[in-house]
């Protein structure tokens, strides 16, 4: 057994390719050794900006042998009736490397064929590293790629240098014009000279590199680094467990290979532009951390990350004019938009003769306000702040400060409708109305902010599908559209809104001057993307089975607050003796039905009056006083109650099925009994569909 040491040195890769590519050499790493039947313990991949590594411990030094069997000719073609080898026989024996008679004769389905056994030894790992290595270094994936020199291979960033060594061999793997060998390099300032290893020890290697300024291990790049900046932030909110921006965090460890926390200072002045922009500004686009007062209020400092030490006041001084440049944008912005009220901004978007200037957003806009009435009937807001968030919510989009910070869309339209003086429902309902903007995030606070929050989203996604239906079942997501569509999901579960989205996308779909059938296949295109997207999310959300959250999700109407509540009941209701027996018998009903449908027999009307057999009268009569009181239970939420009584049903049921013969040869009989049935099927499927159940035992 031998460690595997590569590493792949690059001109400076963006954090977020850091991090990608860590986790794609790791995968297929463990990949590639399985589909050459290497062993070996799990590949740990670590990561700077300016290298990536590859470690593997104890990797087997050579394939398995492998026993090979190879069925050649019948017997009568391969030997003669005497047994004797005919060329057929001595042919294959040759191709093989083996004598006649060690050929063995087998029978098979087919009769007697001759068959060839042979052990093929397995490669040297050294050998076969070689050829994976440079197979590995291509298949990692970026955003972007380019070529650098006339070797014509491709990467995200140029190149360098590669270090391969498996043990105490050097494996001179080849990428390009780059030939690997056993030197690495310190960091590009502090220790650029060159390191020789002679071992793939990563010990050893990680020790040698941090006397070169560079801290490979990721992790404890990061553990350095928040120690670091909690120690800054607790000298001004006096908070030992002080909050700061984790994704930020994850970001500047990939930015640096030793990094070096210092603390800056920028003037007061600024801090009269909203906080908002502010943080864009330091985050955003310097990746510094502002600091904030016990109070929560944003003070005049920020943290920031250099990759270099020494000089720490001209390194604080040029990191300070920098931000000072920054504020300076942000605050001519803040000034220079308030000279156009909100309103006036919204006004013009709606008059906007000039075609390019916004797009369809005056569309968008009417659509989001007709939209937002239909989905606040199940919401209750107040309509007229509904209206007015409605019709100022995107008038941020023709601010200077949104062209410089994207990011801000809805919330600097809240600070601006406050500075405006509307009313600050209002305000906060144009502030919160993008949100949740990723799978994380933050819900809209206000219930006006909600409603307009799940109209624009609607709105966007059954815009791109009729636009292009591809928007949503492509492998891509240009448009962002599962995120919406899981932003919307949230806010109605979390919010327990009884919101049907089937009425809401209907609504959407009408809004679009498109014929009928088109209609259809949209609005079936979009519940399907609403169903995966709302399969996925209750999977992520907990301990619930994949059938269970199918049985849930695949019942008449759409309500996701309906369903997540239901799925909850029935995995509560599971742990009964008498699940498996009821799942079991609706099963049974739906599979009678199905077939009787298949066969063109037709079963509408119910009468219990033309019951016969005692078992389905008296299953009747328990299903007729088990029906009235799940359809009062459901009514009123109780989902867990009304899967209780359907429970309950289990013996009549199994009464009737032991005695009542369905598919009697009396139709009258039979067509009623089918009727019963699917009166019986109609309420279990008001709560679930069984048939996704899958019954274990």
């Amino acid at each position: 057994m031998k460690n595997l040491l590569l590493e792949i040195g690059v001109e400076e890769l963006p954090a977020s390719y850091v991090s990608s590519a860590r986790d794609d050499i790791t995968e297929i790493a463990s990949e590639k050794l399985k589909e050459v039947g290497l062993k070996s313990l799990e590949p740990h991949c670590l990561g700077t900006p300016r290298r990536l590594v590859l470690f593997i411990k104890d990797i087997s030094e050579k394939q398995d042998d492998k026993k090979l069997k190879v069925q050649g000719p019948p017997h009568d073609k391969a030997f003669d009736k005497d047994n004797k080898p005919m060329p057929a026989a001595i042919g294959f024996a040759k191709k093989f490397g083996l004598s006649v008679n060690a050929l063995k004769v087998e029978e098979t389905k087919s009769g007697k064929y001759v068959f060839a056994e042979k052990i093929e030894k397995g490669r040297q790992t050294a050998e076969l590293l070689k050829d994976l290595i440079p197979q590995l270094i291509k298949s990692i994936s970026f955003p972007k790629i380019m070529r650098w020199d006339d070797s014509n291979v491709r990467f995200a960033r140029p190149i360098r240098w590669l270090m391969c060594l498996y043990g105490d061999e050097v494996i001179p793997v080849k990428f390009g014009n780059i030939k690997a060998g056993n030197i690495t390099y310190g960091h590009r300032f502090l220790a650029p000279e060159a390191i020789k290893f002679k071992r793939a020890d990563i010990d050893e290697y990680k020790k040698s590199l941090s006397n070169a300024f560079v801290i490979v291990e990721q992790n404890e790049r990061k553990k350095e680094i928040k120690r670091k900046l909690v120690f800054i932030l607790n000298k001004y909110n006096g908070s030992s467990d002080p909050d700061f921006d984790r994704m930020l965090l994850d970001t500047v460890t990939d930015l640096v290979e030793y990094p070096n926390v210092l603390e800056g200072t920028f003037p007061e002045e600024f801090l009269d532009v909203p906080d908002i922009a502010l943080e864009a500004a330091m985050k955003s686009h310097q990746k510094y951390f502002p600091v904030k007062d016990e109070q929560g209020l944003l003070t005049n400092k920020f943290v920031f990350v250099s990759n270099i030490k020494g000089s720490e006041s001209s390194i604080i001084r040029g990191n300070e004019r920098v931000l000072n440049a920054r504020l300076a944008d942000a605050k001519f912005f803040w000034d220079e938009d308030r000279k156009t009220s909100l309103k006036e901004r919204a006004k013009q978007i709606m008059e906007a003769k000039n075609a390019h200037q916004f797009g369809t957003l005056p569309k968008r806009i009417r659509a989001i306000e007709r939209l937002a009435k239909v989905v606040n009937k199940n919401v209750g807001t107040d309509p007229k702040i509904l209206k007015r968030i409605c019709r100022l919510c995107k008038a941020d989009l023709g601010t200077h400060m949104v062209e410089e910070f994207p990011e801000l869309q809805g919330e600097i339209g809240g600070e601006y409708a406050s500075e405006c003086s509307i009313p600050k429902e209002v305000s906060n309902g144009i502030a919160c109305h993008y949100y949740p903007r990723f799978s994380e995030d933050k819900l809209p606070n206000t219930k006006t902010g909600s409603v307009v929050s799940i109209s624009d989203k609607i709105n966007a996604i059954v815009s791109h599908v009729i636009e292009n239906e591809n928007a949503i079942t492509g492998s891509g997501d240009k448009f962002a559209l599962r995120r919406q569509a899981i932003g919307i999901l949230r806010i109605i579960i979390e919010s327990e809104y009884d919101i049907n989205l089937e009425n809401i996308i209907s609504e959407c779909i009408k809004l679009y001057k498109i014929d009928e059938d088109e209609q259809e296949k949209v609005f079936r295109l979009v519940i399907d993307f609403f169903k995966q997207r709302l399969k996925n999310y209750l999977l992520s959300a907990g301990h619930y089975r994949y059938d269970f959250v199918d049985a849930a999700i695949n019942t008449s109407s759409f309500e996701p607050t309906k369903k997540y509540k239901i799925l909850e009941a029935l995995f509560e209701v599971s742990k009964s003796d008498n699940f498996e027996s009821i799942t079991t018998s609706f099963k049974r009903i739906s599979n009678i039905l199905k077939q009787a449908r298949e066969r063109g027999i037709d079963f509408i009307y119910f009468n219990k009056r033309k019951l016969v057999e005692p078992e389905e009268k008296e299953l009747a009569k328990v299903f007729l006083d088990i029906s009235k009181s799940v359809n009062k239970l459901i009514k009123k939420k109780e989902y867990r109650k009304a899967f209780s009584q359907i429970i309950s049903l289990r013996k009549p049921l199994d009464a009737f099925f032991d005695k009542v013969m369905v598919m009697d040869e009396n139709h009258a009989l039979r067509n009623n009994r089918l009727a019963f049935l699917q009166e019986i099927e109609n309420m279990f499927s008001q709560l679930a569909n069984f048939s996704y159940v899958v019954v274990e035992k």
